[in-house]
């Protein structure tokens, strides 16, 4: 056992020592020669002849006053044939020789750490800087400027190819499409888990002009979408291919917005599981199947949860669905617009003027405001005479 083990010790020091320095130092006269030496950790000094010095590892403090007190470090003796020493940590070892450290025979080795590169994001502005990190590795992720208020303002799926949507520009300014997407996942997919699988970038320079809507549609539909289109795509949903708009660059691989550093802003179904024929909307089963979605006028922007935005009613659902190949609203949305309509009436006394639930019989101006057909407020004003 005792050989086995000594032959391992040799093979693990030249192992260690064939990927290290070595440093020699010798004696000349009543000098170490050299009396300083800097070395990496690793690296491995060798002693040389002594005759008739020795090389004794003393504290700093000791060597300062030419003592000879022993610290207990390495330790080679009086007219030996030296010997080898590896420093165990970064710090300066101070020896002398013991007969004539009053002559002032004394050296220093000052051993460094050895800087390992580790690689990371050095830009101190990225999200994922590494304090630790010496070598750039080209993966720092940069905070995304303010995303627009785009949303989904209306969804397609008729017959044959006739499929399109739209996405709705609610400010004063022109939005540059650049950072924007598309994500979606596919009806056969057994990949139902949270996370997209085709990310489709907007054409390059695609804009959407304020207040205005950006198209989307299957260059092979009907030539009244053809004719409103911005941009063809030729895998739009059958119904039950969920899809989000989002903000963001395309991660390397298919993550959720979280790891993926992008931002979902609105959704046309989900990536969570398979719906069968479609998603239901408003309370009508599978809605995104041979229907037009279209978003109701008082909607300001999306909504992160598919659910939420579907509703399961007319009245609390974002969309309103209509029949298969309605287009009536392609090209244009109607947003956070006020209807004002204004009736006159002269009736004789005893009679009475209905306007929704209220019954007006006395001269006067009536204001009342109902909830159109696309959500927007209707205001309606009544000017009332009663004849006497």
């Amino acid at each position: 056992m005792k050989l086995r083990l000594h032959v391992l010790s040799i093979l693990i020091f030249a192992c260690f020592t064939s990927f290290s320095q070595v440093h020699t130092i010798n004696t000349a006269g009543m000098t170490f020669d050299p009396d300083t030496v800097t070395i990496n950790l690793g690296d491995t000094i060798e002693f040389g002849s002594l005759g008739y010095h020795n090389a004794v590892e003393v504290d700093e403090s000791t060597w300062t006053a030419n003592d000879t007190t022993y610290n207990g470090g390495f330790y080679f003796a009086l007219g030996s044939s030296g010997g080898y020493f590896i420093a165990d940590s970064a710090r300066t070892y101070y020896y002398v020789c013991q007969p004539h450290s009053d002559s002032g025979m004394k050296g220093v080795i000052i051993a460094n750490s050895i800087s390992v590169p580790v690689p990371g994001c050095t830009d101190i502005l990225a999200l994922n800087y590494s304090p630790l990190a010496t070598i750039d590795d080209s993966s720092c992720v940069y905070p995304l400027p303010p995303h627009s208020n785009l949303f989904f303002s209306e969804y397609s799926e008729g017959s044959s190819n006739n499929k399109y949507f739209e996405i709705y520009n609610s400010t004063s300014d022109t939005i540059d499409l650049t950072n924007y997407a598309f994500a979606r996942v596919n009806s056969s997919s057994t990949n139902y888990n949270g996370i997209y699988e085709f990310w489709v970038d907007f054409d390059s320079g695609a804009v959407v002009l304020p207040y205005d809507v950006y198209i989307v549609a299957h260059q092979s539909a009907d030539p009244f979408i053809i004719a409103e289109a911005d941009m063809y795509y030729g895998s739009l949903s059958n119904g039950d291919d969920g899809m989000a708009l989002v903000y963001g660059l395309e991660p390397t691989f298919s993550v959720g917005p979280i790891a993926g550093g992008y931002v979902i802003l609105d959704w046309i179904g989900d990536w969570d599981a398979d719906p069968g024929q479609g998603w239901n909307v408003a309370g009508i089963g599978a809605a995104t199947r041979n229907h037009t979605l279209v978003r109701k006028c008082p909607i300001s922007q999306g909504d992160t949860s598919w659910i939420n935005a579907a509703g399961t009613n007319s009245v609390n659902s974002h969309w309103i669905v209509r029949p298969n190949n309605y287009w009536n609203n392609i090209g244009s949305h109607t947003f956070n617009t006020i209807v004002y309509d204004s009736l006159s009436y002269t009736i004789c006394n005893g009679l009475s003027v209905i306007v929704g639930s209220n019954t007006y019989d006395s001269t006067g101006v009536y204001t009342d405001i109902f909830i159109a057909a696309n959500g927007c407020d209707s205001v309606v004003i009544t000017d009332l005479t009663v004849l006497t």
